[in-house]
């Protein structure tokens, strides 16, 4: 008996197409954007009636768990991936404005400051952090939808253009992914254009999942295998990352096949279930572990997560103990509430008012090639702030990365002001991506690469200043390798081979 088969392409399930009416275009373009609005509108009135910094938190969270996924889900219908740049960024912060939310208010509400690493944070401060990263999130989403490509879902069905070869253009784009993130030295002095290869992987599986096997002329034991071998090779190269995040991204392709096939999606909760389970008690803790010790001689980052896997393993930890998974269910609420960092400003901006963009300042040589200055300072700045904040001694002997978050960095300098005009330029930005990335990009496995680039960078905005220069460079050096593509390709008078999803 199979449990679990991939669909047939002779069976497909295609999306019929939605007629729009006169006026529809318009009003539908922003209903989401009201949405968000309505839910950010009704948390700030509460904040102007209650006085209780844990009511605003948990009343908030309470709020924002079904705005945010209403949103994903409306977000995710329109789109012919179900995962869309505006749909992953929902899903990804019902949790982090939700339920982390709610962990907070809670812990508000015995009167404890709240712990950001070593310092901590008063709850008033957390609930006005809370409430500036709600501004800054409705922000992102309005000038993100100005910009989108808008009508193509609703109005047409999905197409591909598949010509041959294409399967073998997916192995190669993944393997020089690999290969950039396996041996960075090849892609660093290239600078913010070649950490484009590091997204590279996890494009080609992604657009490898998402096409029908039929069209890539594999059996399904055949698409199977690749799948698999893929997803594994992809995870073990991002534990180079020392990244929690980037090592859960590994299992994207496959929770996505998951979630655009009907006949798969009834595995998605058991799946769910799994991935939670994986990230909490085996990822988070074994990372957390690995970072707190430093590397050995000529040990990699992926030697040093395997090494403190098998000595966690062997030191025989107690899952049937209580503490142990409350203690990681605590420790993912922290780690998902990304507003703390705002609060923490929120008090340096108190005690030493706006700094006016002086922590911005590595702007004016992020856009130099590290190849033209191969001892550029490093432009994340999440090694420093976390010696900031006295999580390590210095940011050279920092193991860590501590996001200030793009909503942090712009209140930091400008204030809330600064919030709103810098998310919404930031979200414009966006929309920029993924209307050159489209709608539906698995034919191009370049567009595909860009799609995926736009969508994980709504979650990864850890500066406002390295998000700029991600989305200028991916712009700049997308568009440039369009244009060249384009003059170098010569008319092709076969016939495409067109589906529709």
């Amino acid at each position: 008996m199979r449990l679990l088969s991939i669909p047939s392409p002779r069976a497909p399930s295609p999306r019929a197409p939605r007629k729009l009416v006169a006026g529809e275009a318009s009003w539908g373009q922003w209903t989401g954007v009201k949405i968000h609005g309505a839910g950010v509108s009704t948390i700030f009135l509460l904040y102007l009636c209650l006085e209780s910094p844990s009511a605003i938190l948990i009343l908030g969270g309470l709020i924002s768990i079904p705005t945010y996924l209403m949103l994903g889900a409306l977000e995710g219908r329109r789109s012919p991936l179900y995962f869309s740049p505006l749909s992953f960024y929902f899903f990804w912060y019902s949790v982090g404005l939700g339920p982390s939310a709610i962990y907070m208010g809670n812990i508000a509400s015995t009167g404890q400051w709240i712990a950001f690493s070593p310092p901590t944070v008063p709850p008033d401060d957390v609930a006005m952090g809370y409430l500036i990263f709600l501004a800054g999130s409705f922000a992102l989403h309005a000038g993100l939808q100005w910009l989108r490509p808008i009508g193509s879902e609703d109005a047409v069905p999905s197409r591909l253009t598949l010509r041959g070869g294409r399967l073998g253009w997916l192995i190669l784009l993944w393997a020089i992914g690999l290969w950039s993130v396996w041996s960075p030295e090849w892609v660093i002095p290239l600078g913010a254009p070649g950490r484009i290869f590091q997204w590279a992987p996890i494009a080609a599986l992604s657009a490898f999942a998402l096409t029908p096997r039929a069209k890539l002329g594999l059996s399904r034991s055949s698409f199977t295998f690749v799948l698999g071998t893929g997803t594994t090779g992809l995870f073990a190269a991002n534990l180079m990352s020392y990244s929690k995040s980037y090592i859960m991204f590994s299992l994207i392709p496959l929770l996505w096949l998951f979630v655009v096939h009907r006949s798969l999606r009834r595995w998605l909760p058991i799946m769910g279930f799994a991935f939670v389970a994986f990230y909490l008690f085996v990822v988070a803790p074994i990372v957390m572990t690995a970072r707190l010790s430093p590397l050995r001689p000529n040990e990699s980052p992926a030697e040093h997560l395997a090494n403190t896997f098998d000595v966690w393993r062997s030191e025989g930890i107690q899952f049937a103990s209580n503490s142990y998974f409350g203690d990681q269910i605590d420790a993912f609420l922290m780690r998902q509430f990304d507003p703390i960092a705002v609060s923490f400003i929120i008090g340096e901006v108190k005690t030493y008012g706006l700094q006016l963009g002086s922590t911005a300042a590595y702007a004016a040589y992020a856009f130099i090639p590290r190849i033209l200055w191969p001892e550029k300072p490093a432009v994340t700045r999440g090694a420093w702030f976390a010696y900031y904040v006295g999580f390590a001694p210095s940011e050279e002997e920092s193991t860590m990365s501590l996001g200030i978050t793009a909503t942090g960095e712009l209140y930091w300098n400008f204030g809330v002001a600064g919030v709103v005009v810098g998310m919404f330029t930031l979200g414009c930005l966006m929309g920029l991506l993924w209307r050159m990335a489209g709608a539906d990009p698995r034919g191009n496995p370049l567009y595909m690469l860009l799609y995926v680039i736009t969508m994980l960078s709504m979650v990864n905005m850890s500066e406002a200043v390295t998000v700029l220069v991600t989305v200028a460079v991916a712009f700049l050096t997308f568009k440039a390798a369009f244009i060249a593509l384009s003059l170098l390709r010569r008319p092709d008078r076969r016939p495409h081979v067109v589906f529709t999803t």
